[in-house]
């Protein structure tokens, strides 16, 4: 009997791809207007200083917050990290927020869930508050009685200590844990690893060189829940 499911928030709950696409965008015209960047140059730079911040924050939460990103990409160009990191990380999140779409029948689902008494945990790897803050915009947070991030585990999963602490939030057993997420490796392999029933939400049918438990619509979720 299922008496937790978690999920995934980036391209699980809504599309991130689509979203980021937006963002990126702005931050393109961003920098050409005031550092007359193309848009591969931005590109560039923002992979070099990914790659830098993880250097030293690992895979912690501290890896995914954009500020220092943009902080970093700023420094390595020799431009003025104020005020123009505050507002790369400001127009990245505003742009992530106004262009997200929540995935059909998500809402739906949480409800029954709420409905048959089950707890719903978020398990991403992100800083709290930007999942807080999407989770708020997509109308879902009232929905969530648990959250565990990156940030807070210091670790991103797989990591099985990320999973641990998804143990300690979950109030029951690995196996009456349903765990929703898009990434095969980090979600599915390391929920099944963690004792969770693993779910490959997979709208958009890629294919898979390894048999695993798929989800295609939220439609689908209930019959999915009483199966298991």
């Amino acid at each position: 009997m299922i008496r937790t499911v978690m999920f995934d928030v980036d391209d699980t709950l809504y599309s991130f791809y689509h979203a980021n696409e937006c963002a990126v965008e702005k931050l393109v015209e961003y920098t050409a207007a005031h550092f007359g960047w193309s848009r591969n140059e931005f590109l560039s730079r923002q992979k070099d200083a990914m790659a830098d911040v993880k250097r030293f924050a690992g895979t912690s939460g501290g890896y995914r917050t954009r500020l220092l990103r943009y902080q970093n990409m700023l420094e390595g160009a020799d431009q003025p990290i104020y005020p123009h990191a505050l507002e790369m990380s400001c127009i990245y999140r505003d742009a992530i927020l106004d262009n997200m779409i929540i995935e059909d029948g998500v809402e739906e689902f949480m409800r029954f869930l709420k409905k048959q008494n089950i707890r719903i945990v978020i398990a991403s790897d992100a800083t709290a508050l930007q999942q807080f803050l999407k989770l708020e915009r997509l109308g879902l947070i009232s929905y969530i009685d648990a959250m565990v991030t990156s940030e807070e585990a210091g670790v991103e999963k797989p990591d099985k200590k990320f999973f641990e602490r998804c143990n300690e939030k979950s109030k029951c057993l690995p196996c009456e844990v349903m765990f929703i997420g898009d990434n095969p490796e980090k979600d599915y392999i390391g929920a099944s690893l963690a004792g969770y029933n693993a779910v490959w939400y997979n709208p958009k049918n890629k294919l898979s060189t390894t048999k695993m438990q798929e989800l295609k619509n939220y439609s689908e979720a209930p019959a999915l829940l009483s199966k298991i």
